[in-house]
């Protein structure tokens, strides 16, 4: 029987397996998280006129300055809850912003009476639904759930 283990009498071999397993398995549970685009895009219904649209205006549409697109329609902003992982990004990573600085933003606007604030979604499948069934909305989701209800606009550079 000592003839099958390893010199040391497989202690060696006990130690360095539960490292190893631990590795694989850290390394395979990591995997899906790298290879998947968790990047969040704007959306707006499919419907929507082709819109430029850069950091500025975004941050206009969603502080709930702007009211209208060019086009004169009515916009629809459409938001995750506060909390919301999703939310978190899109205000940090595109508007450059934090959430809770919406969140002042909007209720200042509520409690002055000179604007609302954005309709609130539950959850990224909702805003999706909400998203395109309602003409003139805008929305944000995680990049790889934006299907062909809506369309990705892309932000331009200023």
């Amino acid at each position: 029987m000592n003839k099958l283990l390893p010199a040391g009498g497989g202690r060696g071999m006990v130690r360095s397996t539960p490292l190893w397993l631990m590795l694989v398995l850290l390394f395979s549970l990591a995997l899906p998280c790298w290879s998947a685009d968790s990047s969040v895009v704007v959306i707006a219904n499919k419907n929507l006129e082709n819109v430029a649209v850069n950091r500025t205006y975004l941050r206009s549409l969603f502080g709930m300055r702007a009211r209208t697109w060019p086009s004169g329609a009515a916009v629809r902003v459409f938001v995750l809850k506060d909390n919301h992982e999703v939310h978190e990004k899109f205000a940090k990573s595109i508007l450059k912003t934090f959430p809770y600085n919406l969140r002042k933003i909007w209720d200042s606007r509520v409690f002055s009476g000179v604007g609302a604030s954005p309709t609130v979604v539950a959850s990224e499948a909702e805003m999706y639904e909400r998203v395109s069934e309602t003409d003139n909305a805008i929305g944000y989701l995680t990049r790889g759930l934006a299907g062909p209800g809506v369309k990705v606009l892309e932000l331009e550079k200023i």
